[in-house]
């Protein structure tokens, strides 16, 4: 009920939103002022209809200036044509000229000749006749010289007119190619703007035909608005019924209608999750953790004492609830172990316990011992689970590895503690007095045999390592590191336990003056 509620107010809130967005829409919608705006979009499209027409009486002088501009360029070449005749003649006429005044000066020249045989026969008439005809060669040949001088400016000047022409002819062709070209720019923008006009005009129409559209979609979102609200009023009644029903004891129940029950889909449901009877429910839980993981062993844990907790308080209190899968039979396994560990590792410690007062004939030493025992094999059990994640990348140790460790530790590290307990009983009843003395002695003569039997040892265990069992390989390096440590503490323990338990008088050998004397 309580996620309901959270959900509904979570709706009222998205539906705020909505409403408050809606009302923007019908606000903008009412403030944009569609009716000026289709007016504009009309003048655009008027425009655009008047730059068309506009475009095709451009296209229309276009055509009149390029079949101009073709008329132009035939006349040049018809000027071209006309020149180089023109042109030929001139040269013509000069060679001519030139030849009538050599031939004219030749006879000059004759004339002359003439003139002076006519003057040794002093004719008066041969006279007048050759000096008149003397006289019209002089002009004839002035007349020659400056047709002569004025032939090469004219025919300089039809040169120029023949360049003149030529590049005329050049530009009539450049100006024909850049007609062609700009008719088939005109060509294009012309397409352009009529394709231009053909949009505006389809935007035109669409626009005026949305324009009834937008008034209605205005009401709709007028409408939405009133709607929502009456959706937020239904929210909060519903709101205030189900806050009112979570706080009554109706709110603790789930309750289906009858009808329901016979439904074929929640039949199948009972199929697949309880039996036949209807008395055993199955769940089905998929961890995200290794099922063999101690973070999915935690998980399990913790889903068994909320399941408990939780059907407390309903009509199930007093069904069974039970979990299954490979966490809980890891965990089962666990628990089975460390009981079975803890019951063999308090009958052992007691047993050790009485041997060891037997024994030593003393409180306080067994109770070292024990502790000796029992911290060399946690140590050594630590040390063994750093190796086995480090090495062999095993998350934890196997389940019988503590069970085999300890008691082999705890087994060897007694005989070692009663061999050492004892020799030190031996010394101190040859000579008496000297706890010191005699914890030193019987450490150093028990100290080979216990160095040898660790080395056999040690090397027993090692074979085991090969093996691949991971049990073994675990039991046999936490054996082994255990045998070293109990080497090295216990007579350190013991010797330290002697020389605090006993008067230092006697530790320095003063007793055993005193009894001497």
């Amino acid at each position: 009920m309580k996620t309901v509620l959270t959900g509904l107010q979570q709706s009222q809130t998205c539906l705020t939103t909505i409403k408050n967005g809606l009302q923007n829409a019908s606000n903008q919608l009412a403030s944009a002022n569609i009716k000026e705006q289709l007016a504009q979009v009309q003048q655009l499209a008027d425009g655009s209809q008047r730059l068309a027409d506009a475009s095709g009486q451009f296209n229309t002088g276009l055509s009149q200036y390029i079949a101009g501009t073709n008329r132009l360029a035939n006349g040049i070449c018809q000027l071209q044509v006309g020149i180089n005749p023109f042109a030929s003649g001139i040269n013509q006429v000069t060679s001519a000229s030139q030849k009538l005044n050599q031939s004219v000066t030749e006879a000059n020249q004759q004339i002359q000749q003439l003139s002076s045989l006519m003057n040794s026969h002093s004719t008066g008439s041969y006279f007048a006749m050759a000096s008149q005809l003397n006289q019209g060669t002089s002009q004839l040949a002035g007349a020659l010289t400056t047709i002569n001088q004025q032939v090469p400016t004219l025919s300089q000047g039809i040169n120029q007119l023949t360049n003149g022409s030529s590049e005329l002819t050049h530009t009539g062709n450049q100006l024909k190619t850049a007609g062609n070209q700009l008719a088939s720019g005109g060509q294009q923008l012309n397409g352009g703007i009529n394709q231009v006009n053909g949009g505006v005009q389809q935007l035109n129409h669409q626009l005026q035909a949305t324009a009834s559209q937008v008034s209605q979609m205005e009401t709709g979102l007028n409408q939405a608005v009133s709607g929502l609200d009456k959706v937020q009023n239904g929210i909060s009644e519903v709101q205030s019924y189900l806050s009112e029903l979570k706080n009554s004891p109706a709110g603790n129940q789930l309750n289906i209608p009858q009808n329901e029950l016979s439904n074929g889909n929640l039949v199948t449901s009972y199929n697949i999750y309880m039996n036949k009877n209807r008395q055993l429910t199955q769940l089905s839980e998929v961890l995200k953790a290794d099922p063999n993981s101690h973070t999915a062993a935690k998980t399990v844990k913790q889903l068994e004492k909320d399941v408990k907790a939780q059907i407390k308080a309903t009509s199930l209190s007093k069904a069974k609830v039970a979990i299954g899968g490979q966490t809980s039979q890891n965990l089962d396994l666990e628990t089975l172990s460390q009981g079975d560990f803890t019951r063999t590792a308090m009958i052992m410690i007691i047993g050790i316990g009485i041997a060891l007062l037997f024994f030593t004939r003393s409180v306080l030493q067994p109770m070292v011992i024990i502790a000796t025992l029992v911290g060399t094999y946690y140590t050594a059990i630590n040390l063994t689970d750093l190796i086995a994640q480090h090495f062999f990348h095993e998350r934890m140790l196997t389940w019988n590895a503590p069970f085999f460790t300890f008691i082999m530790l705890v087994a060897l590290g007694v005989d070692y503690s009663i061999f050492l307990m004892m020799r030190y009983r031996d010394e101190e009843l040859v000579d008496p007095g000297n706890q010191v003395k005699h914890i030193l002695q019987a450490a150093t003569v028990i100290g080979t045999v216990v160095m040898s039997a660790i080395i056999i040892l040690s090397g027993t265990f090692a074979a085991l390592i090969p093996s691949g069992i991971m049990t073994l390989i675990q039991v046999a390096i936490a054996v082994i590191l255990g045998l070293m440590i109990l080497v090295t503490v216990l007579p350190i323990i013991m010797s330290a336990y002697v020389k605090l338990t006993y008067d230092s008088r006697v530790n320095r050998g003063i007793g055993i003056k005193n009894n001497t004397k």
